[in-house]
């Protein structure tokens, strides 16, 4: 997927979609929360609409994995520090399973480097109005 703020970058998700012979067996109506996530520059970065430049960043992509509570997102984060895009990739749900296999808080991360793509002060102009 493309960033719908940034033109030069592109987000690869992965997710699993179980087969329905898995789906009958047991949860038909969802699917593995666990993603994994890639980005990459893919030419010149352009800025062209204001970013959320706090430490929570903004989403990005949102997709829903099951029937009700459990979703998976993606939020774009601008480290001013490294001056770079991080993207995240997390799942939200309702359940307290803390078991490690079950986890609900998997997470992946990836980073584009903008050192040479555009300036600081050219992100930092278009910051997002608070």
């Amino acid at each position: 997927m493309t960033d719908p703020k940034v033109d030069g970058v592109v987000v690869h998700v992965s997710s699993m979609k179980r087969p329905i012979t898995d789906r009958i067996r047991r949860d038909f109506f969802t699917d593995p929360s666990q993603t994994s996530l890639t980005a990459t520059r893919m030419g010149p970065v352009t800025i062209k609409e204001p970013i959320a430049l706090g430490p929570s960043g903004e989403a990005v992509f949102t997709s829903r994995k099951n029937l009700f509570f459990k979703t998976s997102n993606v939020r774009r984060i601008y480290d001013e520090e490294s001056h770079c895009l991080v993207y995240v990739s997390y799942t939200t749900r309702l359940t307290t399973d803390m078991e490690e296999a079950n986890s609900r808080f998997r997470t992946s991360i990836s980073a584009v480097p903008l050192d040479g793509a555009i300036s600081k002060q050219a992100v930092l102009s278009r910051e997002a109005p608070k």
